[in-house]
């Protein structure tokens, strides 16, 4: 127990660690917040935010698992994230007890540990976004699956946390459907008497879909059938470039060649594992659900779309260090978890200070930190005046993070907020186009011909100037 306590620790202090500083707080952030604050005000939501998918859209439980937080913290972003970073370190308890009744003690101790330390899963458990909580829910997932075994009424808490996937990220849910059905089906978990309850609670999670399809004339129905109408998947042009670079910082994110060549042992290690018992086949099933998911779909994933991935490896890595340990090769079985120990934990200190090189917002720069030194700056130089305010913005024109940071941080500091009509003197907020330069350079030339520049502040990449009119 004394070594879980300690894994445990780990696990908080890496996610925590630098957080203050670097707490990204984007467009979608913003416009989350600023639907939780309708929400908490009287205004429930039938459904979440939007997908890429024209039509389609995320469950309501994307914003209702952030809501208890948002309402006990009084909407403050950063202890909303540190609620979902005490999440994920309770799972990792979960995840002990999951591995440590799938293959023995040492197997979980192995798994929590890598788990624990590793990069990807440091920084997703750092995304204040509606998927933050999809390897928390997958653990539970687990977990509930492995003591199904034992009381198969359980399936209903398997159907329960899939379900709630469903909300977050449907295609994490889509991945978790092949490797749960082989553990039911193999172990013949699903019976006359739990078939009922199993699907009274996957249809009572997603009623919402249906009744936000039914009064908005059938508009999910409508997306998802011109989604399928569409052009028919090519399985050849699918794209897995993501997944690779997601085994690169799971393995060995110093060095891709090093990475792959650590990926193809330890898969190799687990496939001659599986030959002798069920939980190293369930692991790599688990491993190779995603690209099978995505090929059979015909579609080249973004980076986050990748989100179990972490979980999936630290079970992979720690299942073969185990066989390595059962078959007397104890050095072996060293070297790979002192391996994935030291490069990840080095990624984690070269990369966590400034977020530098953070694969899913590498493009943005606007950390609440930093917005709220700016928005400070402007109160404080206005002096009590009223003022306006503008703003250029990555994405282009999506000013919810800026018109958050006034409604919660402004508002309760300075006791109002700006207008909404120009003043003689205002601010501009600018966070830096570093992908496009030239169309944000053409944008501040029409702002420079058309006001002077009083004064400026600088805090991070972030930029306010005050403006006056010419």
């Amino acid at each position: 127990m004394k070594i879980l306590l300690i894994i445990l620790t780990i696990t908080l202090f890496v996610r925590v660690l630098y957080l203050g500083d670097n707490l990204f707080f984007g467009y979608e952030q913003g416009r989350d917040f600023l639907k939780l604050t309708e929400i908490a005000s009287g205004d429930p939501a039938l459904i979440g935010p939007k997908t890429d998918i024209d039509g389609l859209f995320h469950g309501a439980f994307s914003y209702y698992s952030l809501l208890p937080s948002f309402i006990i913290f009084g909407g403050n972003p950063y202890l909303v994230l540190l609620s979902l970073i005490l999440i994920h370190v309770v799972s990792v308890y979960f995840l002990y007890k999951f591995a440590k009744e799938l293959k023995g003690k040492k197997f979980a101790l192995l798994t929590t540990f890598v788990y624990a330390i590793s990069y990807s899963s440091v920084v997703y458990a750092r995304w204040l976004s509606n998927p933050n909580l999809v390897p928390a829910l997958a653990i539970f997932f687990l977990y509930f699956l492995q003591r199904a075994k034992n009381n198969k009424m359980l399936l209903a808490f398997v159907a329960l946390f899939w379900a709630l996937i469903f909300h977050l990220q449907v295609i994490a849910s889509l991945i978790l459907l092949l490797p749960g059905a082989y553990f039911v089906v193999t172990n013949k978990l699903l019976t006359k008497r739990n078939l009922v309850p199993v699907a009274l609670v996957i249809i009572g999670v997603l009623n919402t879909y249906l009744i936000f399809n039914f009064k908005n004339d059938n508009i999910l129905l409508n997306g998802l059938t011109n989604y399928l109408d569409g052009p028919a998947p090519i399985v050849h042009d699918v794209k897995l470039d993501e997944l690779n670079n997601e085994i690169v910082d799971d393995f060995f994110p110093q060095n891709r060649t090093m990475a792959f060549v650590l990926f193809w042992l330890v898969v190799g290690v687990n496939i001659i594992a599986s030959r002798q018992d069920f939980g190293s086949r369930f692991i790599l099933v688990l491993s190779f659900a995603a690209p099978f998911v995505f090929i059979l779909l015909g579609v080249s994933p973004l980076r986050h779309l990748f989100i179990l991935n972490p979980l999936f490896t630290s079970l992979l890595i720690a299942n073969a260090a185990y066989f390595l340990f059962s078959k007397r090769l104890a050095a072996l079985a060293l070297i790979t978890i002192l391996i994935a120990f030291a490069a990840n934990l080095t990624t984690i200190f070269a990369r966590l200070p400034e977020s530098n090189r953070n694969f899913i917002y590498h493009a943005q720069s606007t950390y609440l930190s930093d917005m709220e030194n700016l928005v400070d700056y402007a109160y404080k130089d206005a002096g009590g005046a009223q003022f306006s305010y503008d703003y250029f913005s990555v994405p282009y024109w999506h000013n919810d993070a800026w018109e958050y940071m006034f409604m919660w941080y402004g508002q309760w500091r300075y006791g109002f907020l700006p207008a909404k009509n120009r003043t003689k003197v205002y601010y501009v907020f600018i966070e830096p186009d570093e992908t496009q330069p030239k169309y944000q350079e053409d944008w501040y030339a029409k702002l420079s011909a058309g006001s002077v520049l009083l004064d400026e502040y600088t805090s991070g990449k972030l930029k306010v100037e005050k403006r006056g009119e010419k």
